[in-house]
């Protein structure tokens, strides 16, 4: 008789984490063991230089936290696990390693494994902002669909990370990275945290939107104040939006119309093409609906201005003489229910968000 004796590699090679033990609330030093093998079985392709292998490698590693039973337990052994590994390849100099790393550590969304994104969202390299970025929105997806193993302490400290890219992030993609993990966090399952997300989402884009020198230059930016605009109405229509929350979505409102007025004032001297009118129009359509949507739930009533209307048919003079129907003293905003000030809406110098 001839026995095959499999050395710790080769057994490593075989293991494989069902869902029973990824859902499992207590951990034995025998799953430990399970886990660790399969850890060990993938770390080398981790850091391959075949991006197939790399890619199969970062897929393995995260199918067992995709299981829908997965659990608090497990997501900390696993993350235990993966600890070293983790972080020798968010620190590698070769970004496919690093990015994919940044990629896991989301998906785990450990305390952590989390720690890695918080460290990485403002780091020098726009790609590695980027991915933390995106990982944070990996994190509050995993947040809403599993049992979490980061608690709302954690998460507020994502969602103010996330503020602050927005608020001051160089790269307008960087940005729109954050305006969907923020998006994310809306849709968690701490409501208070959700708001705060919409909240910080709303403020820290008006900033951004106010400080803006208007020009064709600023197309990306305006993407995710679009994608913004949007989320917030949806969420506002269906009743997950509090007053705070809401108020702050209508004053992104005003800054994004302010916006629009301020660049429809340059035309003369800086063209507006038609792919530049079209975007113009749309923001103003949208930012025009937050305030419609927004009056209602604290206590006023809606009135339609569709001064987006004007854009599309190059009236642009009539756009900007109908902003103080909305922005100015006595103004839609100025009165009740939202009482700002047109101050609020006189726009900042460039770079002073």
């Amino acid at each position: 008789m001839v026995i095959a004796l499999l050395s710790p590699a080769a057994v490593a090679q075989n293991v494989t984490i069902d869902e029973t033990l990824a859902g499992k609330t207590s951990i034995s030093p025998a799953d430990r063991q399970i886990i660790n093998g399969h850890v060990s079985a993938n770390t080398d392709g981790l850091f391959s230089d075949d991006p197939t292998t790399l890619r199969r490698a970062r897929n393995l590693i995260v199918e067992p936290l995709q299981y829908d039973s997965v659990s608090v337990a497990f997501r900390i052994a696993y993350g235990d696990a993966l600890e070293s590994t983790l972080d020798r390849a968010v620190s590698s100099k070769d970004p496919r390693v690093s990015l994919n790393a940044l990629r896991i550590a989301g998906i785990l969304s450990t305390q952590a494994s989390t720690q890695h994104l918080l460290d990485r969202i403002d780091d020098e390299d726009e790609d590695t902002r980027f991915m933390a970025a995106h990982a944070m929105e990996l994190v509050f997806k995993e947040v809403t669909r599993a049992a979490p193993a980061i608690g709302q302490d954690r998460a507020r400290q994502l969602t103010d990370a996330l503020g602050a890219t927005v608020a001051g992030d160089a790269n307008p993609f960087v940005v729109d990275a954050a305006v969907r993990a923020l998006d994310a966090a809306a849709a968690g399952r701490w409501p208070a945290v959700a708001q705060d997300a919409m909240t910080t989402m709303a403020e820290k884009l008006g900033q951004r939107v106010r400080a803006l020198n208007p020009g064709p230059d600023d197309q990306w930016i305006l993407l995710a104040d679009a994608r913004a605009l949007e989320r917030l109405r949806q969420r506002i229509n269906a009743g997950n939006v509090q007053g705070l929350a809401i108020r702050d979505a209508a004053k992104l409102a005003g800054h994004t119309l302010a916006y629009v007025g301020a660049r429809l004032d340059l035309a003369d001297d800086v063209p507006i093409d038609d792919r530049e009118r079209g975007q113009l129009a749309d923001l103003a359509a949208r930012a025009e609906t937050i305030i419609f949507f927004a009056t209602t739930p604290l206590g006023g009533n809606p009135t339609p201005t569709n001064l987006a209307d004007n854009i599309t048919e190059g009236h642009d003079d009539r756009f900007i003489e109908g902003l103080p129907g909305v922005l100015g003293a006595g103004g839609q905003l100025a009165n009740k229910p939202f009482g700002f000030k047109p101050a609020d809406f006189i726009r900042e110098p460039p770079g002073n968000p």
